[in-house]
């Protein structure tokens, strides 16, 4: 896992610098480069390679399911290299041995038991090691000194003494190992934490990085139109101190979404799509998800009631509308033909119809309640939506 820190912290780098489009290279990009090639990311990839190493144990013995736990137990204790705690060296090592022991019992075991085919060793959170034979060798199990048999479908699991105080010992060594891997990583943690700021910077740009790369991935993999949305502050003027033409010059279809007034459009959206919903029926029936055009304006059409009978989609287009402003306004193309918005800076819904019985309260209170919190947080460039 750790070398694939510094192959990760260069793909990134990789993903930013080569670009060789010189329309590509933003501001926003060349910010990201100078935060990932900030000169204290060495010096905190060295540290923590310093105290951390990778692990790659095989384990033998256990099932598919069971080597997994073993090498997730490996993972976890032998993280730490060695020489920064001479308890912990210790105790791996105590580790090992017992794992060892435990695996040469199960071989004698085998050799020992001639008469029982499918003999098999497991590793389980629950019981640690233990063994299973098919159920129809129970009745050799008698004289083997079994304990702890436990009969699931056409299986028998069990342990015996000697395996059993093994198994003990193990996990006691192994909650020993695991105090003192902690320890050495609460060492490690209070050496970064000087770098606390440009760790906090770095989250920031790769979380930004991903978003943005979510954002071309599932416009990319999506056969279906998408536009770049267009977004103004009602409250700002062209250089001449009239308001632009807001028509996309590209767009030759008549519908009612066209203005030419944009300082007038609050919404205004032509073919939208919801954008999950339209992506999960892509892949049963293309063609069931229908288009929805939205038109709101300043002046005549602030408020609108949608109407229509059960299960006819009508929180679908409000969520869609929702969500859609979401996507323009984080710099997310749409899944429509156009879109024209202004900016909002709420957005208030309301969409559920139940009561609160701990809270003595009706469905009625509530209501009013919520619609008194969203009258008081509403504002001239909010954007509010509520099912009936």
């Amino acid at each position: 896992m750790l070398p694939s820190l510094t192959s990760v912290h260069k793909e990134l780098l990789d993903l930013i610098k080569n670009n060789k489009d010189p329309n590509r290279k933003t501001s926003l990009f060349t910010a990201m480069s100078r935060v990932l090639t900030h000169n204290s990311i060495q010096s905190m990839i060295s540290m923590i390679l310093k105290y951390l190493k990778p692990t790659r144990m095989q384990g033998s013995g256990e099932s598919k399911g069971d080597k997994k736990k073993v090498m997730k137990e490996y993972a976890e204790i032998f993280a730490v290299r060695e020489g920064h705690s001479g308890l912990l060296d210790v105790a791996r090592q105590t580790y090992i041995s017992l794992h060892d022991a435990i695996q040469l019992k199960f071989l004698e075991y085998e050799n020992n038991w001639k008469n029982i085919d499918g003999l098999k060793l497991h590793n389980t959170k629950t019981r640690g090691h233990h063994l299973s034979v098919p159920i129809r060798y129970i009745q050799h199990l008698d004289d083997k000194d079994c304990i702890e048999v436990v009969k699931r479908k056409n299986t028998v699991y069990f342990t015996t003494y000697e395996l059993a105080s093994l198994n003990s010992r193990k996990q006691e060594v192994f909650h020993e190992c695991y105090q003192f891997t902690g320890e050495a990583l609460v060492h490690l943690i209070s050496e970064l934490r000087a770098h606390v700021n440009i760790i906090n910077r770095i989250m920031e740009t790769i979380a930004l990085l991903d978003m943005l790369h979510c954002f071309a991935g599932s416009v990319e993999t999506d056969n279906k139109t998408f536009c770049r949305p267009s977004l103004h502050d009602p409250h700002q003027t062209t250089n001449n101190g009239q308001p632009e033409n807001s028509i996309n010059p590209n767009d030759t279809g008549k519908t009612q979404v066209e203005f030419t007034d944009r300082h007038e459009t609050l919404i205004s959206i032509k073919k939208g799509r919801h954008p999950v919903l339209s992506r999960k029926n892509e892949t049963n029936e293309p063609d069931s998800f229908t288009p929805n055009d939205t038109c709101a304006m300043e002046s005549d059409s602030k408020i609108q009631l949608v109407f229509g009978p059960n299960s006819s989609g009508k929180s679908t287009y409000l969520k869609q509308i929702a969500l859609i402003v979401i996507l323009a306004q984080s710099g997310c193309l749409v899944p429509a033909a156009a879109a024209k918005f202004k900016i909002f800076h709420r957005i208030h819904t309301r969409m559920s119809m139940e009561d609160d019985m701990e809270g003595n309260a009706s469905t009625f209170l509530l209501e009013c309640n919520e619609i008194s919190r969203i009258l008081s947080d509403s504002s001239e460039n909010s954007l509010g939506k509520r099912r009936i």
